[in-house]
């Protein structure tokens, strides 16, 4: 279809699927907006709802004509506690889904309902204040074991990694907060850390857990401040083949030169040719610092990758 009328294309095309009448089964859902109406004409119904094939669908079942009670067996649960088990009793009762990749393991989050027998505590995001910023986070796994140095570790928060899969893209997060971190100003690709010492890397790139890497991203939620002496707001991402690299060390490769850090700005480099097993550092991307530390500033560091083909 031409690009002008795919918006409209995907309005016309339909999503509800057809009545599932068959009192067991598994329902399966083909797209994403998808509607599954149930009519249980012929008598109560157990049916089992199969793993979404992959992250950010959303779908609704509901009960349609009430022949008798619907119960539906989500598989792998859908919420925390790992309920699976859904008790549709009247025509109307309906439950929304959203899939989501939890650690590699794809599963469907009730995120409201219309009767049936589950409680508001056991959505996995209440229905009154769901956001599209909750939704995001649903998809994202708990913080991972450290894989940064001690000398990354500024005073507001450690940085924070997370890892997940969305349609076979790896993607790792580095939350870094740069309060408390040293620039000396020396010289640029100098690394950023903390004054009194410790290998600063933010991370590191191992192909059995990031993919094979072919993109990577830096982007700054808050612009750099300046505490005490003088800092640079001049923030490259560098990389080096070893982990002991501390505070005003030099390193040897620029991954993402920004050219200045800016809030709200997104810096890319979709040919990063990273090499197997290098270690990650902020570097300062000039020599306007003079032994600063900072008070401010925040970067999310993202690394797209996608295992090796077999």
């Amino acid at each position: 279809m031409s690009s002008h009328k795919t918006a409209f294309e995907m309005y016309k095309s339909p999503l509800e699927q057809m009545p599932h009448k068959a009192t067991t089964g598994t329902l399966v859902v083909d797209r994403f907006g998808c509607v599954i109406p149930v009519d249980t004409t012929a008598g109560a119904a157990a049916l089992t709802l199969a793993r979404p094939t992959k992250s950010g669908i959303i779908a609704t079942v509901y009960l349609e004509v009430d022949g008798g009670d619907l119960t539906l067996t989500v598989t792998g649960g859908y919420n925390a506690d790992g309920d699976t088990s859904i008790t549709f009793a009247d025509a109307g009762d309906r439950v929304t889904f959203l899939s989501y990749d939890l650690a590699g393991t794809l599963y469907w989050g009730a995120i409201a309902h219309e009767g049936t027998n589950i409680a508001a505590e056991d959505l996995t995001v209440d229905q009154a204040t769901i956001t599209t910023a909750t939704i995001q986070t649903m998809s994202r796994p708990a913080v991972l074991a450290a894989e940064h140095g001690a000398g990354a570790i500024g005073t507001a928060f450690a940085p924070r990694t997370y890892r997940y899969t969305r349609e076979g893209t790896i993607i790792t997060e580095i939350h870094v907060d740069l309060t408390g971190l040293a620039c000396k100003g020396d010289a640029a690709k100098d690394a950023i850390g903390l004054a009194a010492g410790g290998a600063c890397y933010i991370g590191r790139y191992v192909v059995a857990t990031n993919g094979v890497v072919y993109r990577v991203e830096m982007s700054c939620l808050e612009a750099p401040g300046e505490g005490t002496a003088t800092i640079t707001s001049d923030i490259d991402l560098g990389a080096e083949d070893v982990g002991t690299t501390t505070y005003d060390d030099a390193v040897d490769d620029v991954v993402i030169n920004t050219g200045g850090l800016a809030a709200g700005k997104t810096y890319v480099n979709d040919a990063p040719a990273l090499t197997a097993n290098d270690y990650l550092y902020l570097v300062e991307g000039d020599t306007a610092a003079t032994t600063g530390v900072y008070n401010a500033g925040q970067v999310i560091v993202r690394l797209f990758g996608h295992a090796v083909l077999s």
